[in-house]
């Protein structure tokens, strides 16, 4: 329901009352969710201590790692829960970002294959569990003209950016590699410079992994800076008015090409021919990097096609590719199609509860009535598949109350008529016929679809009436 922070209260309680290590599970969930990622953090290798065997606290575990910058150590994770549950497709996505994160990190278009070296039988990152200290190394960004490194630097982390700069003068000084010894009147030694550089390399090392995890989000391009294709140095005036007429031509283009494509995908029965036609024009799309929303409407077309093929881990994985590009780049109408069309894809292989918790946490960013509508009823429908009727007759009638605001008719209609076939189906025909009786008004501006849905539920209740 997007309240959180009273859940997080719940869990805090639950974990104070007993020593249950699930209770930590969810108080670790509930940080994630708020962005408190060094709790949640905590939570999961606490969990773990007492059972080593929970998967969900790797979930959570991982999760955190990845949202700290750890992208590493996040993969590792989610591979471990992935080799224990295959059936949760959360570690299946946690992979995929993951690798998708490392390759934006290090700057290629491949991802470095390397065996996983693991010690012991832990399913914990090593730390704490396995008695073996280990090094995490900082991803680094790294530029050939110093400029480009600096305005990267800027961009990435703003203000910041200036302490960094004085981190490295500081920890390049001769005087500081040098160590001072004091002796205070006490006797205590104390060696000054080993100090200051530990700190200084602690606090360098903590701007160096937010800086790699910005750019990750938007690398940008060789000099460092967002969305441009050249450097533009030594380039007259003229070439960068023509590379940028070009640059709208191809957007344009790619924007056409797009639009065909997206509607072959949705309304041809055999898809494979269109689908490996917009899987090459994904790739071009992110090669050029133009077009973000072009983007992210692209891979949920593709996404939405995969299934045709029984391509379904694909087209998970494309989905949330798009939710992640939508939401960093702040698309909200694209994200909201990303959600739902992954939820949707959860809840066609019988993942219902995965694609409930997709779509509820959507909720809390929905821009308007007509985006909660139709999230409240893609809820409902999954409650009453799971047999939860009364949750989804509560996520019903929500959605009839958010489509009436928004005005939106054919949501608010659909929305009845599922309460009424649920409630046909639990012989509570009082119930059916009420909820029949309140679609009349929706019915002049209905499309066909939804009039020949209502045309028969209201023949069946009509005959069950006449029988009884």
């Amino acid at each position: 329901m997007g309240k959180v922070e009273t859940a997080l209260s719940c869990a805090q309680k639950a974990v104070e009352s007993g020593s249950d290590p699930a209770s930590l599970v969810v108080r670790g969930r509930c940080h994630l969710l708020l962005g408190h990622l060094q709790e949640a953090l905590e939570d999961a290798r606490e969990a773990l201590k007492m059972d080593p065997s929970l998967v969900k606290a790797v979930l959570v575990q991982a999760e955190s790692l990845y949202g700290m910058g750890e992208f590493e150590r996040s993969l590792v994770l989610f591979h471990r829960g992935a080799r224990k549950r295959p059936d949760l497709t959360s570690f299946t996505r946690g992979i995929h970002k993951a690798r998708e994160a490392i390759i934006n990190a290090i700057g290629g278009d491949k991802f470095p294959e390397a065996e996983e070296t693991t010690t012991g039988r832990s399913m914990t990152e090593g730390s704490g569990s396995s008695g073996h200290s280990h090094t995490t190394t900082v991803p680094t960004i790294s530029f050939t003209d110093p400029k480009s490194a600096k305005a990267a630097s800027k961009r990435l982390l703003g203000g910041l950016s200036k302490d960094k700069e004085f981190l490295v003068s500081l920890l390049g000084r001769r005087s500081l590699r040098q160590e001072v010894v004091t002796v205070d009147g006490g006797g205590q030694v104390t060696h000054t410079s080993c100090q200051v550089a530990a700190v200084a390399k602690e606090a360098l090392s903590s701007l160096q992994h937010l800086e790699s995890f910005m750019w990750q989000r938007d690398p940008g391009d060789s000099t460092g800076r967002p969305g441009a294709v050249d450097g533009g140095a030594g380039k007259t005036l003229l070439q960068k008015e023509r590379e940028k007429k070009e640059r709208a031509r191809l957007k344009v283009t790619l924007r056409r090409r797009t639009a065909i494509l997206l509607q072959q995908l949705h309304q041809d029965a055999d898809v494979e021919e269109t689908l490996r036609a917009a899987e090459e024009l994904v790739a071009e799309v992110k090669s050029v990097g133009v077009g973000g929303r072009l983007l992210c409407r692209l891979l949920v077309g593709v996404g939405v096609a995969l299934p045709k093929c029984n391509r379904h881990e694909d087209a998970i994985a494309v989905l949330t590719d798009a939710v992640h590009i939508a939401r960093a780049s702040e698309y909200g109408e694209e994200e909201h199609m990303a959600v739902e069309a992954l939820g949707r894809t959860l809840a066609n292989r019988g993942q219902h509860a995965e694609a409930v918790s997709v779509w509820e946490r959507r909720i809390p960013a929905a821009k308007n009535s007509r985006q909660r509508a139709s999230l409240f009823l893609l809820i409902a429908k999954s409650y009453f598949a799971m047999r939860k009727v009364e949750t989804g007759r509560f996520y019903g009638t929500k959605s009839v109350q958010e489509a009436d605001d928004g005005q939106d008719t054919r949501t608010a209609l659909s929305a009845l008529l599922t309460l009424v076939d649920a409630d046909a189906r639990q012989d509570n025909e009082e119930g059916a016929l009420k909820n029949l009786e309140k679609c009349i008004p929706h019915l002049p501006s209905a499309p066909p679809d939804l009039l020949d849905e209502y045309k028969a539920l209201r023949k069946q209740l009509c005959k069950e009436e006449t029988s009884s």
